[in-house]
């Protein structure tokens, strides 16, 4: 998925600036500003697409993601939360259209049970990418769960988590 034409160029030819990005969005609660650029940066040098985030809240992480995916040319951050973060101000659907990042980014409102985390969706994931023998195929290169005040990120292609 394409992003929508920039606004404004951005330095060095990227399509988002961070230093507008964090003036927008760097006061929002939950994942630190320099832990989004480590993502940010993260998601930019490595051969990722497509990234699954569990915990969105107001889609701080989301939006950094989404940002170097904009900056790539293509991508989409699917993320996952409890239909109560819809009540967060703002919202993730806020956030994302005063970034023009919403093109990007797929945020899912646990459809299944209001009140469970993101394994019943991650579940219908897997069997939507699971054939008659059962093989599953690879969707997400990326991987980001976000938990109170812990935030983690793994790659796909590596065998280790790494810590945020």
């Amino acid at each position: 998925m394409s992003p929508k034409s920039p606004k404004q160029a951005a330095p060095e030819g990227r399509y988002v600036n961070l230093v507008d990005l964090d003036a927008k969005i760097g006061s929002l609660p939950a994942t630190s500003t320099e832990q989004c650029h480590r993502l940010y940066e993260f998601v930019l040098t490595n051969p990722v697409s497509q990234i699954l985030e569990l915990g969105f809240a107001h889609g701080k992480s989301s939006v950094y993601m989404a940002a170097a995916l904009a900056d790539k040319g293509s991508g989409l951050v699917t993320t996952i939360d409890l239909r109560g973060a819809h009540s967060c101000k703002p919202s993730i659907l806020e956030v994302a259209a005063m970034t023009a990042l919403a093109p990007c980014i797929n945020p899912i409102f646990n459809p299944i049970f209001p009140d469970v985390g993101s394994a019943w969706e991650m579940g219908r994931m897997i069997l939507e990418s699971t054939d008659a023998e059962r093989h599953c195929k690879p969707v997400f290169g990326l991987g980001h769960v976000f938990a109170s005040s812990l935030a983690w990120f793994f790659p796909a292609h590596l065998a280790q988590s790494r810590r945020d």
